[in-house]
């Protein structure tokens, strides 16, 4: 799967555009302002020009933005984030298409406007299951909790779900699916290249522009800047998680196109070094959530390789890829400890990644995640069949500075938690959560259908081979770091879980 040439151009340098100006708006408001509504005015263009540019773009900033708030504008005191914008744009666009479709065509095909060809689509159905939870958690939110906004602000990240239908309905060309995997590809390649950069001037001792950055990451929510031993400091960034499935991208095209070590082309040299780099990425991450998630992955990705290649493959794959991590390791230690202009490192770089990786008590994120864990329960436990809905506030007793510095006793109210799965069965009830989980097995079920009993058919296919056990092996990994962080209760992981639907249904139906 080559990239396109012209697509790598206009994707960096947009994308370098768009951090500049959220970097100096940070800085100069009204710079922030102004560049919000001249994106909003670009996105309007090109969806309405092609609805799918419109997507790709609302996708892009999915995989870039983690919490979507690389610009925002305060519309009647409320911060409308370029997320929510962006969002709310596409859809009475494509609303309106669809309308103007329909008065074309002077019959309703509601089979089409969904995006399936089969109205007995289970998926389909389950997600409509799930629907019903998230309307219930809202008004079972309004009925128990004290305020809209908390509600509101609670809820606001489910309304993602509501780009099901369009997604279905544009993701179903396999052109379409292929751009969209090259900007995911591009989108981990920007990020990786972000959090390099990251770590080098924090390493540095640029003092002179480290407080702007830093300031800039962190109210932009971009993700979370912490000095660790040494002069190391970790990036961690909540999109990351798109680099990790990336990851695997690149390497399912790598063990496609891979012969022989005498015959590795530029193609494959360029999987290589992307899957490094991301492997990198991760490791500086400092996430162990997301590190188990990378466990998971590998030894998914394992089980891929000797099903579709053999074992001897598996042995050459395994190799390199375990090759390519101590590589991630030294381009570690090479940017941190890189002399000029003035190092900070001091440190042991698999001593650091070996203590985070034990470190299972005693940090203030880990105890303050524990000690939420039974006060969870406990609410959890008085409704556990309807849930208490969006909003449901639980008191703990947290060990952040940032808390401890605000309350001595360190007692802390939140309606956000760390643990994901639990966080959905507190506020829908059981059976959404367990609505949830029907989806993600009718997915996997769906992929066994069209991929392991078809082995034949996507050996031939390059994007089938790489894309489809990649999409599900990435699904399979965000499920299992929700346990312990929140991903499916929040866009980046709708967001995923509609692009795996739509992939799956696509190639159902090819």
């Amino acid at each position: 799967m080559q990239i396109n040439k012209k697509l790598i151009k206009y994707f960096f340098i947009s994308i370098f555009l768009v951090e500049y100006f959220s970097l100096i708006g940070h800085i100069y408001p009204l710079v922030n302002n102004v560049v919000f509504f001249l994106i909003i005015l670009v996105f309007i263009a090109a969806s309405i020009y092609k609805i799918e540019y419109g997507l790709m773009i609302l996708l892009a900033e999915l995989f870039i933005g983690s919490f979507g708030r690389l610009f925002a504008f305060s519309l009647f005191c409320f911060p409308l984030s370029i997320r929510i914008a962006l969002w709310f744009v596409f859809l009475i666009i494509w609303f309106a298409k669809e309308i103007a479709d329909l008065r074309r065509r002077r019959f309703v095909d509601w089979k089409s406007i969904i995006g399936v060809k089969d109205s007995e689509n289970q998926i389909v159905f389950a997600f409509f299951g799930l629907f019903f939870f998230v309307i219930w958690g809202f008004a079972n939110g309004l009925l128990n909790q004290s305020g809209f906004g908390a509600v509101f602000l609670d809820f606001n990240g489910w309304l993602y779900l509501a780009l099901l239908f369009p997604i279905l309905r544009i993701l179903r060309v396999k052109q379409k699916i292929k751009m969209l995997m090259q900007i995911l590809i591009l989108s981990a390649a920007w990020l990786s290249f972000k959090t390099f950069f990251l770590l080098f001037i924090f390493s540095h001792n640029m003092s002179s522009i480290v407080p702007e950055f830093y300031a800039w990451v962190r109210d932009t929510r971009i993700g979370e800047i912490t000095q660790m031993q040494g002069g190391f400091y970790r990036i961690f960034m909540q999109s990351h998680i798109f680099v990790m499935i990336a990851f695997f991208l690149v390497l399912a095209l790598f063990a496609k196109n891979f012969k022989s070590l005498r015959n590795i082309n530029k193609e494959n040299l360029l999987y290589y070094f992307l899957a490094t780099v991301f492997s990198a990425v991760n490791l500086i991450s400092l996430s162990r959530s997301n590190w188990l998630g990378l466990a998971l992955g590998l030894v998914l990705f394992g089980f891929f390789l000797l099903y579709s290649y053999g074992f001897k493959k598996f042995l050459v794959m395994t190799a390199l890829i375990f090759f390519s991590g101590c590589l991630s390791v030294g381009l570690i230690a090479f940017t941190v400890k890189f002399p000029f202009p003035d190092p900070m490192g001091g440190f042991s770089t698999s001593e650091l990644l070996s203590e985070r990786a034990k470190q299972l008590s005693g940090e203030a994120g880990v105890s303050s995640r524990w000690s939420l864990l039974p006060e969870l329960w406990k609410e959890i436990k008085k409704a556990p069949f309807l849930g208490k809905g969006f909003g449901a506030p639980v008191t703990y007793r947290s060990s952040d500075p940032r808390v401890l510095e605000a309350n001595p006793n360190g007692l802390y109210t939140t309606s956000a938690f760390e643990w994901g799965w639990l966080d959905i069965w507190l506020k829908l009830g059981i059976f959404g959560a367990l609505s949830y989980l029907l989806i993600i097995i009718l997915l996997f079920k769906l992929f066994v259908k069209n991929i392991i009993l078809r082995k034949s058919d996507y050996l031939d296919s390059d994007l089938t081979t790489a894309l489809m056990p990649t999409i599900i092996i990435g699904l399979a990994v965000i499920a299992l770091i929700n346990f312990f962080s929140p991903y499916l209760n929040h866009p980046l992981g709708i967001g995923y879980l509609l692009i795996v639907a739509a992939i799956l249904q696509a190639n159902e139906h090819q």
